[in-house]
C-alpha cells in the first residue's frame, strides 16, 4: 500500500516522510517532558495503524531493544484492517502487536540513522544532471 491511495476514499497517498519527520520529534519531546511526571509511571503509548508503524521501525533503522513499561519509555501499539467482508460491513480493527522502547532509544536511532544511502549519492546526481545540461 506503501504510497499507493487509498481505494474508494481517496485519490491522495500518504506521504511517509511527513509522517516520520513530524511525529517522531513529537514523541521524542513528549516522551521527555512525560518522563519526569511521577503519574506517568508506564511512559507514552502511540497507537496506529501498521503501515505507519512498520515506515517509522524502517525510519529507525529497525534495531530498537525491547524494554519495560518505566518512565522514559515509548510503546508502539499497531492494529491492522482486518479480512474483507460481505459489501457493506465494516471490517474489523485487528490489534497487531506492540513494541516498547525507551525515548532515548527512538532520539538517538532518529539522529544517528543507520539506513542511509551511500556517501558521494548527491555528488553523483549533481554530476549526472549537469552532464545531461552539456
Amino acid at each position: 500500500m506503501a504510497g499507493k491511495p487509498f481505494p474508494g476514499y481517496s485519490t491522495a497517498g500518504i506521504n511517509w516522510e511527513n509522517v516520520s519527520k513530524r511525529i517522531l520529534p513529537q514523541l521524542i519531546y513528549k516522551g521527555h517532558v512525560l518522563r519526569r511526571e511521577r503519574l506517568c509511571s508506564k511512559g507514552l503509548f502511540f497507537v496506529c495503524p501498521k503501515p505507519v508503524k512498520d515506515k517509522i521501525v524502517q525510519r529507525l533503522g529497525g534495531n530498537l531493544l525491547d524494554y519495560g513499561l518505566q518512565p522514559g519509555a515509548l510503546t508502539f501499539r499497531w492494529y491492522d484492517i482486518g479480512p474483507d467482508k460481505a459489501p457493506g460491513v465494516t471490517r474489523d480493527i485487528v490489534f497487531g502487536g506492540q513494541l516498547t522502547t525507551t525515548v532515548d532509544q527512538v532520539a538517538n536511532a532518529f539522529t544517528s540513522p543507520t539506513n542511509l544511502p551511500e556517501a558521494g549519492v548527491y555528488q553523483q546526481a549533481i554530476e549526472s544532471e549537469l552532464a545531461r545540461g552539456r
